[in-house]
């Protein structure tokens, strides 16, 4: 029996956050009064179908019809913009415009694997207009973390400069035959990305490029492990779900067995195959045969391989990511003695010879989330704290810095955008949220050098509940700076899980009057 330690801490290196003084819910799940699924539709040939009206669609949950309430088309999107907007918590706006992630797998892929998919990358980039046809952001995924290469662009020479500059690194995680490690690796960064990306209402695609982690048998696991992992797949699916994020996988390895199914009901060609199954109605398809394909299926995307139409994949997802249709339905009462059940759905087009191609359903998770441990947060946010990604959930800037009242400390003034937070019924009819702020003190490489936690609890009497989304929250916190350091940035958590961040740099520090920095 197999035990897997399927834990985010796994992947924290360091880890200097104090411990937070109590304990609140944990409560990130799909909201299942309103359903909204990007669809899809393709013809023979894989090139999306435009044209189609509500009437063409039927949707089912479980089996039964469900009622369209919404319904969008890609045409009817404004026109995208050449740059985005900046608000003033430094979130870019690019309007309703599909947004794509490209993120290079190197931690589950062989060397020379890898290099061959970023010189592919790159010719496909360099053979796309001055303008790429939707914004654009590239990370990179290794055993020492997640990075961001590029942020959200459409200028094809910032993507191609950031692919040809990336370090290289080796599987070693793989190489050791450590897969837990790459399975924790992974559902990590899909779950920062989706977080990270939580203020960016509109569509967004993940497109993995790379192996993903390899495929196994929950049946293999001891109980505890197992159940752990389909906790994570359950928040996955449905933080995936929650945030309108679709995954992608183009695996530049060729696959041992490239037949396809004898089935069409949820996928394309390209989307079944060697390990993608065609699941039947009332059943998880995640519960058996675990494998990344067959996740990237199950949140409506699709997944690709073999070495010789890697421009062609890439431009498929591409395509996919701005491509489809939005059917939004409210979805019958679940049913109270299975709380967690799969909830199947399905997808037809009343054309004959169309794919439709979306998520494969959701968990209701109607069950409350159990309490985080300080041990379970603060290793969250440490791996919040030594990524770079851009975490937009909750509306965070930075107003002034000032010499701290310890010697050697730096004191931040922050200002955090009332809208953007989940509030919460108070006493005597006042409404509250729960916040955790977290300072940090990071060197070059991301590392934790000093950090600053503690809860912030702020209130609104019932007469000014209004305010929740008008007004503004004003704090202040303060860390001590080390000799090594490259920066600090300001991190903020709510009891919904949403998270926002703001750096600050070594040249903002360099700036007050007498900064605690070496010379």
């Amino acid at each position: 029996m197999h035990k897997l330690l399927l834990s985010v801490g796994a992947v924290v290196l360091v880890s200097a956050m104090p411990a937070l003084r109590a304990q609140e819910p944990l409560t990130i799940h799909v909201n299942t009064n309103l359903v909204s699924l990007d669809v899809v539709v393709t013809d023979a040939s894989g090139h999306p179908v435009a044209g189609l009206t509500r009437d063409d669609f039927t949707v089912l949950e479980d089996g039964k019809p469900q009622t369209v309430r919404n319904f969008d088309a890609w045409q009817q999107r404004t026109p995208m913009p050449a740059a985005a907007k900046v608000d003033q918590y430094g979130r870019a706006d690019w309007g309703d415009t599909p947004l794509a992630i490209l993120v290079l797998d190197q931690i589950s892929t062989d060397f020379a694997d890898s290099a061959y998919a970023a010189d592919k990358l790159t010719r496909y980039l360099e053979a796309q207009p001055k303008a790429l046809p939707v914004p654009t952001m590239l990370m990179l995924v290794t055993d020492q973390g997640y990075h961001t290469l590029a942020d959200f662009t459409r200028d094809r020479e910032a993507l191609v400069t950031a692919v040809k500059k990336r370090p290289p690194a080796l599987p070693a995680s793989v190489a050791r035959g450590d897969t837990d490690k790459v399975m924790v690796q992974t559902f990590v960064v899909l779950q920062q990305i989706a977080l990270a990306a939580a203020g960016l209402k509109q569509h967004k695609s993940i497109i993995w490029v790379g192996s993903g982690f390899p495929a196994f048998d929950p049946a293999d696991l001891d109980e505890k492990s197992e159940a752990s992992l389909h906790k994570a797949i359950r928040q996955t699916v449905d933080l995936l779900m929650d945030t309108h994020t679709t995954v992608y996988k183009i695996d530049p390895v060729p696959s041992a067995t490239s037949t396809a199914p004898t089935v069409d009901v949820q996928a394309s060609l390209d989307a079944g195959g060697d390990m993608a199954d065609i699941v039947p109605l009332g059943e998880d398809p995640l519960t058996s045969n675990f494998n990344f394909n067959q996740f990237a299926v199950s949140t409506g995307g699709q997944y690709f391989y073999g070495q010789n139409d890697l421009d062609r994949y890439f431009n498929r997802a591409i395509e996919q990511t701005d491509e489809f249709y939005t059917l939004t339905y409210r979805p019958p009462d679940k049913d109270e003695t299975e709380p967690e059940k799969f909830r199947n759905i399905v997808v037809k087009v009343n054309r004959p010879g169309l794919n439709v191609v979306t998520r494969q359903g959701y968990y209701s998770n109607e069950a409350p989330e159990p309490v985080p441990t300080n041990k379970e947060l603060s290793v969250e946010l440490s791996t919040v704290a030594m990524g770079d990604i851009a975490f937009t959930g909750i509306g965070v800037r930075v107003l002034g810095l000032a010499e701290g009242k310890k010697p050697g400390s730096i004191a931040v003034t922050y200002q955090i955008e009332n809208r953007s937070l989940a509030w919460v019924d108070g006493p005597n009819g006042m409404q509250t949220a729960l916040l955790t702020v977290v300072l940090v003190d990071v060197d070059a490489k991301h590392n934790i050098l000093g950090s600053n936690a503690y809860r912030l609890h702020p209130y609104l009497a019932a007469d000014h509940a209004n305010e929740r989304f008008t007004g503004n929250i004003v704090g202040r916190d303060e860390v001590e700076v080390s000799p090594r350091t490259a920066g600090l940035r300001l991190i903020v958590r709510d009891a919904s899980g949403r998270i926002g961040t703001a750096k600050i740099s070594m040249e903002a520090l360099r700036d007050l009057p007498h900064p605690p920095l070496p010379h």
